[in-house]
């Protein structure tokens, strides 16, 4: 279960964060917000299964928070943090539908049995959902029904011309496991499977296939590319989760995209054809059926389809992706009788196009080393040494657009940081931010980089740089305290004492 935690205290959070027993539980602390606002875009972009959130708080407050999640997110259970002087406030909440109310200072073990019983409630909700999809998928694939009883049973449940895609979860050389009485959960690896898919905004449903799982990825309103690249960023990380957390290698097979789910058989047999093919491209591959059609045509729709899938491994693939690109290039190389010319000028052809992308990140192109490499190229006469030599290269372009990407990152930062210098005396958002700085990501994106760069969240870090102002006014200006308080950028100057003594541990006026 995904756990949001909102408190402008950033000792609260952390206290709640970091509470050992979530992991025992399957609870993952998917956000941490300083206020209403920033949580409300973090529960936009990933919606939390709980949210726990303090009542009082800057610029919206946990009432405030309630009211729109419960209006855009009724499934949504909200735990409020409240002190005895709030008794006010908690007879708001009660009136929204707040689900619980834990008191401070907080009980840890009330807490976790709070959240215990949220999640023993939700389970069994979860446990009637799967019964249904399977019932559904064995109606849908069944080949003694008729194609009529299948679209009135979606016309049903308004699901007729959703397309979707199909995802499937091998564990590798599983028949060998099961002879060597390797005992293994496939149960795991669909539970791991669906909450990895509750990170993206799509519909999916899942069912234990013969060698693992199967994903059903509806798609949204978005474009169908980019509704395909993200379903293939979806199966990276799947492949990421099972590498990092079960002791089997798995490979990902990927349907074309299918325009009803009256087409799931034949999104099936796609995915069993894509199964044949792993044997060429060896474990912890991601096989899609859409390229092995392209592989079969001929060779100049694959010289266009090998420049498209070199571009988008450089720019934002991995070790795994370009290998599997390497292999991919060496078994069409292999089935195509090339002759060692022909051979030749393919792999320079590649390596133009990685220099073209190097240029796109503003990459120095090494003539002395392309003209190292090109004679490598024609002194080789072994396919698996030229392929070294090939691999070898893009590793390298891959690491350095990989830094460039980086740095580039900084610098946003870098102006983040110099705009709150500038203007922490006015309201900011990271919606000012977005349009002030022309900084074309999402909220979360946004929020999430600056925690990551800065190791603070962004309302934690205007806050800081507004109380090292204020502790330099109180010490340089003959200023009243409620006048440091506006003019560093706080509409009460209650909440600016109250904050102001949390975080220097004297009041102002003492301060002063």
């Amino acid at each position: 279960m995904k756990i949001i935690i909102v408190d402008d205290m950033p000792k609260i959070r952390e206290a709640i964060a970091t509470i050992p027993e979530w992991e025992s539980m399957d609870c993952q602390i998917s956000g941490e917000a300083a206020d209403g606002e920033e949580a409300l875009q973090l529960i936009h972009a990933d919606p939390p299964d709980i949210l726990i959130t303090d009542i009082r708080m800057p610029i919206m407050d946990g009432l405030q928070l309630a009211k729109l999640v419960r209006e855009s997110y009724p499934e949504i259970y909200i735990i409020f943090l409240t002190a005895y002087s709030d008794f006010e406030y908690a007879k708001q909440a009660i009136k929204l539908g707040v689900s619980d109310f834990i008191t401070k200072p907080i009980h840890v073990p009330e807490l976790i049995e709070r959240v215990r019983l949220i999640k023993v409630g939700k389970l069994d909700s979860q446990e009637e959902q799967q019964k249904w999809q399977d019932e559904a998928f064995q109606l849908l694939v069944n080949p003694l029904k008729s194609e009529e009883e299948k679209c009135n049973f979606l016309q049903s449940i308004q699901m007729a011309e959703r397309k979707f895609i199909v995802l499937s979860i091998d564990i590798d050389n599983i028949d060998l496991l099961h002879q060597s009485g390797i005992t293994f959960s496939k149960l795991s690896l669909h539970g791991k499977a669906n909450n990895l898919m509750k990170t993206y905004p799509y519909v999916h449903w899942s069912f234990l296939s013969p060698s693992g799982i199967y994903l059903l990825i509806f798609s949204g309103d978005e474009e169908t590319t980019a509704f395909r690249d993200h379903v293939f960023l979806i199966a990276r990380e799947i492949l990421q989760m099972c590498a990092d957390s079960i002791l089997f290698s798995t490979s990902i097979e990927l349907s074309s995209l299918l325009a009803s789910l009256v087409q799931l058989p034949q999104g099936i047999q796609e995915i069993k054809q894509c199964q044949d093919y792993r044997m060429l491209l060896g474990k912890n591959s991601i096989i899609s059926f859409d390229v092995l059609q392209q592989l079969d045509d001929p060779i100049s729709h694959r010289k266009e389809l090998n420049e498209q899938a070199l571009e988008e491994v450089l720019r934002v693939g991995g070790a795994e992706e370009l290998h599997a690109f390497i292999r991919i290039i060496y078994k069409e190389i292999m089935g195509t009788g090339l002759n060692k010319n022909q051979v030749q000028q393919k792999i320079l052809n590649l390596l133009e196009i990685t220099d073209r992308t190097r240029k796109e990140f503003s990459l120095e192109i090494n003539n002395e080393l392309y003209l190292q490499i090109r004679k490598q190229i024609f002194a080789i006469d072994i396919l698996s040494d030229m392929m070294v030599v090939l691999e070898n290269y893009l590793k390298e372009t891959m690491a350095a657009i990989t830094h460039s990407k980086q740095n580039m990152v900084s610098e946003e930062i870098k102006a983040i940081t110099n705009y709150i210098r500038l203007n922490y005396m006015d309201e900011i958002t990271l919606q000012t931010l977005k349009d002030q700085l022309f900084l074309n990501y999402s909220y979360t994106y946004l929020s999430r980089k600056i925690k990551q760069e800065t190791g603070k969240h962004f309302s934690d870090l205007l806050t800081e740089y507004r109380i090292q102002e204020a502790k330099r006014l109180l010490l340089t200006q003959s200023m009243k305290s409620y006048e440091i308080a506006y003019k560093v950028g706080f509409k009460d100057p209650a909440y600016f004492s109250q904050l102001f003594k949390k975080t220097v541990g004297i009041s102002p006026k003492d301060y002063k």
